[in-house]
């Protein structure tokens, strides 16, 4: 049998608009990465941190103990709560945090972050828990989302020509390293200091 018949059914088939079964796969990669994007101020990606999405888990309380931030208090107003926090928490919005220790049981489980007004407070949505202030001792607040002050980033950074044919377009594209010593690990950053990094 001639070897190009094969092919040449394959070809003909393909011409009559034969379907092909193609896997498509959505999935997140193992690990799961997240990625925050800052912009300059044409619009243009700048920064690009990346870190993986499930993060050892980080505690705020009211009662903070080594290693913990400090949760100020979580106030609730009409279904939505205000998390304050002491120091920048590093969240952002979609991040998932779980409450615990309420004297309130309706306040403690797990909640998606909604807004981020500010670096020290973000907002999550109630039921059933009262219009209060609530900062009793033993109110905690975790996550094991990746905060943006951790020291568990890669940080890439674009550079873009200012003049000729390179005007507004990119030039670089460079990766975080120590400044003092030379190279390091990139995974060792926090995406609030990008921009003071080194790059290469």
């Amino acid at each position: 049998m001639n070897k190009c018949l094969p092919i040449l059914f394959a070809i003909c088939g393909l011409a009559r608009g034969q379907n092909q079964n193609v896997t498509v796969s959505k999935q997140a990669p193992s690990p799961a990465t997240t990625t925050l994007t800052y912009y300059t101020a044409s619009g243009n990606p700048q920064y690009i941190c990346k870190a993986q999405s499930n993060q050892p888990q980080y505690t705020w309380a009211v009662t903070p103990s080594s290693q913990q931030g400090t949760l100020t208090s979580i106030v609730v107003l009409t279904n939505v709560g205000t998390a304050t926090t002491s120091a920048n928490h590093g969240l952002q919005v979609n991040d998932v945090v779980i409450v615990a220790g309420s004297t309130t049981a309706a306040l403690n489980g797990t909640y998606i972050i909604q807004t981020v007004p500010s670096a020290t407070t973000f907002t999550i949505t109630t039921s059933g828990v009262g219009n209060a202030t609530y900062a009793t001792a033993a109110l905690a607040m975790s996550t094991m989302a990746p905060r943006s002050n951790a020291p568990i980033w890669s940080i890439e950074q674009y550079t873009y020509g200012t003049s000729g044919g390179a005007n507004g377009n990119p030039i670089a594209d460079q990766w975080a390293v120590t400044v003092t010593g030379g190279g390091g690990s990139a995974q060792t950053f926090s995406c609030d200091n990008r921009q003071n990094y080194g790059f290469h």
